[in-house]
């Protein structure tokens, strides 16, 4: 993270809406990194973007400019008098920026919302829809909780068709000396189709009106690596 000059940085990549291509900069967003909250606020003059980016105990200085819908700039440390890192941010719509940090040979990234704000559906046209065959399988994400004598296992199922379609299931277990938990077959949470564009994972749920987009994704070490709003997280295929 952040706070060693060790970021958990974020890039994001959304289709944007011109209605807050040139004021939308202005504001806080907010996200929650590796547990962490993480918030973003910032103003802008003419074509200057500055503000502040905090991260747990540490405050960094945003200084650069924009132009249209894109932002650039550096990170200070102002205890160091010193640029530690540089950014580039993309405003998506009202509730969502995508943002990218680069330190040294690093790029990380995270979703950020506004502040009081939820994210806006979107419906792209059907010709539109792109699917990276990469995300194509079935993948698992564990949760462990509790200590070395009692335990506490989520396991999350995500079933992802080329076809478009993608299952999320969970199920629990646990157990220690004394007691078990089984909480059986696992259970559907939910179900509905997906596409993916630049590395963000875009959902339909059955029900919903529009697509949203889910996370951000990546591959590391044959895993997939997704963040959103709640941190990373980290899927094994089967």
């Amino acid at each position: 993270m952040m706070r060693s000059i060790s970021f958990s940085l974020v890039i994001w990549v959304f289709t944007l809406l011109p209605l807050y291509a040139q004021t939308g900069f202005n504001g806080t967003f907010l996200a929650v990194v590796d547990g962490m909250s993480c918030r973003l606020a910032t103003k802008t003059a003419y074509n200057v973007i500055s503000g502040t980016y905090d991260e747990g105990g540490l405050r960094l200085q945003v200084i650069g400019t924009f132009s249209g819908k894109l932002a650039s700039g550096d990170l200070k440390d102002p205890s160091l008098d010193k640029v530690v890192a540089n950014f580039t941010a993309l405003l998506t719509n009202d509730s969502t920026l995508n943002l990218t940090f680069f330190i040294a040979d690093q790029k990380r990234s995270h979703i950020f919302l506004r502040e009081g704000k939820k994210i806006v559906p979107l419906q792209p046209a059907a010709e539109q829809l792109t699917y990276d065959p990469r995300l194509v399988g079935n993948w698992t994400h564990q949760i462990i909780t509790g200590n070395n004598s009692a335990g506490f296992q989520t396991i999350f199922f995500l079933q992802i068709t080329s076809d478009g379609r993608y299952d999320q299931y969970s199920k629990s277990v646990g157990g220690s000396a004394d007691w078990s938990y089984n909480s059986g077959q696992a259970e559907l949470e939910q179900k509905g189709v997906w596409y993916s564009l630049n590395n963000v994972f875009y959902i339909k749920a059955e029900g919903q009106v529009g697509y949203t987009a889910a996370a951000t994704y990546r591959f590391y070490d044959k895993k997939l690596l997704t963040e959103d709003v709640s941190g990373q997280k980290i899927w094994t295929r089967e």
